[in-house]
Order: structure tokens, then sequence, then C-alpha cells
């Protein structure tokens, strides 16, 4: 792990959990220990009274490896020590994508935290995933919603979001 002044926030971190499980950028911040389920390889979203999705409904995020569940426990430590919030994610990661950008690598997608959701769901399809597991993981009622909004929009869209360069930290 690279060394970082006090008080730094990982937010790459952050955003490297929110691309290897397609949750949106409040879900990610929300996580807490009692959504993960590493014996089932699950990740429940879970609406209760501190946190509400888009949808007012929970989910599942099925087939999360090892990797992915350690990543996701740093995360909440950090996100314990430190008050992280919606906004300052979002001024992060604006940032980093600037510096991407400034380094002849910029992000392929927009420039929203969101385009983290839509490079999941590219790279599970480049993987072979079928496209209803895709729209299960993200917590869409229908295959549609995932096709229209993630698919076939733009000939930028159905290539991989890091084609050529390493955009997250290797773990």
């Amino acid at each position: 792990m690279t060394p970082r002044r006090r008080g730094a926030i990982p937010f790459h971190q952050i955003a490297e959990l929110q691309f290897r499980l397609g949750l949106r950028r409040g879900e990610v911040i929300a996580l807490d220990e009692h959504w993960l389920h590493e014996g089932l390889s699950e990740v429940h979203v879970i609406v209760d009274g501190a946190f509400e999705t888009k949808k007012h409904e929970g989910r599942i995020v099925y087939g999360v490896d090892k990797l992915t569940f350690e990543l996701a426990r740093e995360v909440i430590a950090v996100e314990r020590a430190q008050h992280v919030t919606v906004c300052g994610y979002r001024e992060a990661f604006d940032r980093a994508c600037a510096r991407l950008a400034r380094d002849g690598h910029p992000w392929p997608f927009t420039r929203k935290t969101h385009a983290l959701r839509s490079a999941y769901a590219v790279a599970s399809r480049h993987a072979g995933v079928p496209l209803p597991v895709v729209a299960l993981r993200l917590g869409h009622a229908s295959e549609r919603t995932t096709e229209r909004h993630y698919f076939g929009r733009t000939e930028e869209r159905q290539r991989s979001p890091f084609e050529g360069s390493a955009l997250l930290s290797a773990r």
C-alpha cells in the first residue's frame, strides 16, 4: 500500500469497491459489515432506517470473490475511522479523472461515479456474465433497463472500460 498523508481518505479503494460490486455511490458509502456474507459469496444491500436505495428495495450481489470482501472490510474500516461523504467522494473522483486525463489515460465513460456501474456492467458482459444476472446484480427489475442504460448507446460503451490502462489500484 502506498503511503498517504495523515487523515487522507483512500477514495481509490471506495471507487474500486464500487466498480467490483456495481453499487451506486450512496450504497458503497453506506456499506456495513452486516451486508457482507462471505460464506455465501454475497453482498446484501440492505434498506433500513439509516439507509434507503433508489428503488427503496434491497438486493443481493452474487458471486463476490475473496479479494472484494477484503477490500470491502478495508473500506468499512476507513468509513468508520473518518467521515466519508458522497460529496467528498464525488470531488475526489473528479480530481482523479482530471489526473488520469492529464497523464494521457482519460476515463472512457463520463466523469461521474455512476460510470463505475457502467464499467461494472460492461466488464461483466465482456467476462461472459448473462444479461439477466447483470440486471439482477445491479438491482434492475428488467433486463431492458440494464440494456438501455448500459449497452448499445454509443460505441464507447461497447469497449472494455479499462482497455490499455490500469485505472484502479492493482490488488
